[in-house]
């Protein structure tokens, strides 16, 4: 009968006052993480990723085969307000990031942290590579989808607390905008609504103001499911893009769990993780909050049976980050232990992430990764060399007779190699690109007027299969000796189609991996 009534709460019946925030702590936590995305993002240029959602917001009626288009919508507006800067481009997620730094502060402060728990989740999150290198170093739909994760979480938990039906509303809200970032923050809702269930306050899921809100998420979302429809689900082939890359990189179940703990958490986060799940399960102070810890448990153990990457439930780390923070520092721990013991294991963790254990900024000079064997874990190299790699096909369209370009097109086939062409190649007077990749194919087929395309990023044989004249002209070079994925390719000139482009663009599908 008594966990009835905790789990029961009339909405009326608020718990207790919250801490107050400490501000000026968690401040310098932002402002150092600030200072240090903002000094590092300008050093190698644009990750093929961001070139892709560049591109998709120069093509967004056709650029939403596989994300919703809030990424793309900032993307192009980051182009016009900044052009080619990088740092202009990543303006938007380095924000998002520090106000993260907040929002666990306050996340702490909902399960009734004081300054010391707050500073520790602001901590956790600070050397958190995921946070840092990855959704706060490029732009991604992840770093959108985590950020709305942890603002969502936060406003749940806050409406535990403050009973004020408002905040299911922002929820819901929130998660309306987030949704347009990608799908996978119905997961955290299908969830929490199963442990909310299971361990209360059921209460949450009749109120008016939660179901307002998501008929609003349903609403907005109406746009980009009938054009999901109308192009038979892309989306849903994304599922199987992504097991295949997992496969392809060794990953699986069996590496689920040391990518989150190294790369998404880091081991000072993975910790935390496992403390804070714990005892949002069991500890008595935290227990109005225990629906969180079984709806993280049950989130993470979906991902891992369905083989998903583990980043994709980053943002459902903080609260159980903010959970491990609480409870220790209820333990009253000495001003000396937190100096000499805490102190010490956030500057090993915070010197490992710059070092790049397991993934880290982008400080080191190029001239460190040249001549290094290639390998997909170095993605800051996937920064660096798309001039050069548009170079390599404009020395192929000079090439061409001029008699001939008006009938040639140029043809990618990786789509981070056509973004980047969509990018650098008006600018030197290339045709317009086209890419069967994934999304790029949705972006349309050459003219049938092309009899002759640049072709770059496939193998002889695939460009043997199409053309009845293949011909290798250059080679990428990016001129620092970096193995990355398009350095050394062949850049060829094809000429005589075997089939009609439409027929050609059919046989490529569209969702290779």
């Amino acid at each position: 009968m008594q966990t009835s009534a905790v789990a029961e709460r009339p909405p009326e019946q608020a718990l207790a006052t919250a801490p107050e925030l400490a501000w000026r702590q968690v401040s310098v936590v932002a402002g150092a993480v600030a200072a240090l995305l903002l000094g590092t993002s300008w050093r190698y240029g644009f990750f093929g990723d961001e070139l892709y959602f560049r591109a998709a917001g120069r093509h967004l009626g056709s650029g939403l085969a596989d994300q919703p288009p809030l990424v793309p919508l900032v993307a192009r507006a980051m182009d016009l307000l900044f052009g080619q800067s990088v740092i202009g481009t990543r303006l938007p997620i380095i924000a998002l990031v520090v106000a993260g730094v907040f929002l666990s502060a306050l996340i702490a402060r909902e399960l009734g942290g004081g300054k010391l728990a707050q500073l520790l989740t602001a901590g956790v999150f600070a050397v958190s590579p995921f946070f840092m290198y990855g959704a706060g170093h490029t732009l991604s739909t992840q770093s959108f989808d985590s950020f709305f994760w942890t603002l969502t979480g936060w406003l749940v938990l806050r409406w535990v607390r403050k009973r004020d039906d408002r905040l299911l509303l922002y929820a819901a809200l929130v998660t309306a905008v987030g949704l347009q970032a990608k799908v996978m923050l119905a997961a955290f809702w299908i969830g929490i609504a199963i442990a909310v269930l299971l361990l209360g306050p059921r209460k949450m899921l009749l109120k008016k103001q939660l179901w307002l809100g998501a008929v609003v998420a349903a609403v907005v979302a109406v746009p980009f499911l009938l054009w999901q429809r109308a192009h038979d689900w892309p989306q849903a082939a994304m599922t199987e893009v992504v097991a295949k890359e997992i496969e392809a990189e060794g990953g699986g179940k069996e590496t689920f769990f040391p990518v989150a703990f190294s790369y998404v958490a880091g081991p000072l986060g993975a910790v935390m993780l496992c403390i804070g799940v714990l005892a949002l399960l069991f500890a008595p102070t935290l227990r109005p909050f225990r629906f969180y810890g079984l709806a993280a448990a049950g989130i993470i153990a979906v991902f891992w049976y369905n083989d998903g990457r583990s980043f994709y439930m980053a943002g459902l780390f903080v609260v159980c980050w903010a959970a491990a923070a609480v409870v220790i520092e209820q333990r009253g721990p000495k001003r000396a232990q937190v100096r000499w013991i805490a102190g010490p294991i956030y500057a090993v963790c915070g010197v490992l992430m710059l070092w790049g254990l397991p993934a880290g900024p982008p400080i080191w000079p190029l001239s460190h990764y040249a001549n290094q064997p290639f390998s997909p874990a170095n993605m800051q190299l996937e920064e660096f060399g798309w001039p050069h790699m548009v170079d390599a096909v404009e020395r192929a369209y000079l090439a061409v007779p001029e008699a001939e370009r008006a009938t040639t097109t140029v043809l990618a086939g990786h789509y981070w190699q056509a973004s980047a062409l969509d990018e650098y190649g008006p600018e030197r007077g290339l045709p317009e690109v086209h890419s069967p990749h994934r999304g790029y194919w949705y972006f349309g087929s050459p003219p049938e007027t092309a009899t002759t395309a640049i072709v770059v990023g496939f193998s002889p044989q695939d460009a043997e299969s199409l053309f009845a004249e293949v011909k290798a002209v250059t080679l990428v070079d990016n001129g620092e000796q970096i193995n990355n994925g398009t350095q050394g390719q062949a850049v060829f000139i094809c000429r005589g189609p075997l089939r009609s482009w439409a027929d050609a663009w059919q046989y490529m599908s569209p969702m290779q991996s």
